[in-house]
């Protein structure tokens, strides 16, 4: 019995340590809309501030896609570190409300904003179902007007 509980923990460690996590500067949010608004609005410069926000579903294949081949990568966490662009996860499965203040119908569905303090955000761009990691990167450069470094 000891040496099941042993080998049963060990497998729970392994599976904890091996499942990727979400440890890409990325912010996941279980609130309620109300509550995803006072994370999103408060901004003391004034100034527009960009991002992502990324509404996902529990059993959804192609969003459990998305995160591994383009949210869960190096290369993302640090592109959107260098050019602070702020990234939020919604689970629409337990924010039916703020899927539908976003007007979110199916998932995934990213919205591309722009915000600022007392101000309404502004949607960039809005794009449903999955998306290759190059049409992703590409379309937050056209969009926030980032430049290739040479």
């Amino acid at each position: 019995m000891k040496k099941f509980f042993v080998e049963t923990l060990l497998f729970f460690l392994l599976l904890c340590i091996c499942l990727p996590s979400n440890s890409y500067g990325g912010k996941y949010l279980d609130l309620i809309g109300s509550q995803i608004k006072q994370i999103i609005t408060p901004n003391p410069n004034d100034e527009y501030k960009n991002a992502i926000l990324f509404f996902t579903a529990d059993g959804c294949a192609p969003c459990k896609a998305l995160e591994r081949d383009v949210f869960l990568t190096k290369e993302f966490k640090d592109f959107i570190e260098e050019h602070q662009i702020d990234f939020f996860i919604i689970n629409t499965t337990k924010n039916h409300k703020t899927s539908s203040d976003w007007n979110v119908t199916s998932t995934p569905s990213i919205r591309y904003i722009k915000y600022k303090s007392n101000a309404q955000a502004i949607v960039l761009e809005r794009q449903v179902g999955y998306a290759s990691r190059e049409v992703i990167f590409k379309l937050l450069k056209k969009l926030y007007q980032i430049e290739d470094k040479q």
